[in-house]
């Protein structure tokens, strides 16, 4: 056997393993094409494991559930209270009405999707005028009803009280006035 110069017996030993893994990587890849080549659909192929279908069929009843007490505690109790709507309740509301603008980062093309186990009945959003991003029945962005307007209502809620919180154990460690720049 002749060797390149420069190059030692260890590293043909290399090659050799890599030569045979890029093979494997071939013939897994040829066998998923010619599969969907010859009609097979590929998820048939990768089936979702079972804990991943429970996980979402549970949040997508927790989701509302949760929201909905959300709602109750900050929008409804306040408001019969104070007769006003206050502002963790504008947060909840802002957040679950701009659910819309979701799918939108997907006008030119798409980066962002959500798993279609998720209930869901396609998306409105290739109606939008001059949409670009690619979709047809079956091929498109999805938009699960039961789970993302309610996690954006809960996410805005939830990080304005966190901002809150450490706006206020901000203030109480350096209470106003004691602050000063220094050029």
């Amino acid at each position: 056997m002749f060797l390149p110069v420069g190059q030692h017996a260890s590293s043909t030993k290399k090659m050799k393993l890599m030569n045979l893994a890029g093979c494997f990587r071939f013939c897994g890849r040829s066998s998923l094409g010619v599969s969907a080549a010859i009609g097979g659909s590929l998820t048939t192929w990768i089936r979702k494991p079972a804990a991943m279908k429970a996980s979402l069929i549970a949040w997508q009843v927790i989701m509302p559930a949760i929201w909905l007490y959300m709602v109750w505690r900050f929008l409804w109790k306040p408001w019969r209270r104070e007769h006003r709507l206050t502002v963790d309740g504008l947060f909840l509301i802002a957040g679950t009405t701009c659910v819309f603008q979701d799918g939108m980062s997907n006008y030119f093309n798409h980066w962002i999707t959500y798993n279609s186990y998720l209930v869901n009945w396609g998306s409105w959003y290739n109606d939008v005028p001059g949409w670009m991003a690619f979709g047809k029945p079956g091929q498109m962005y999805v938009e699960p009803p039961l789970f993302i307007p309610f996690a954006h209502g809960m996410a805005w809620l939830l990080f304005a009280m966190i901002g809150s919180k450490v706006i206020r154990a901000a203030r109480a460690k350096w209470p106003a006035g004691t602050m000063t720049l220094h050029p």
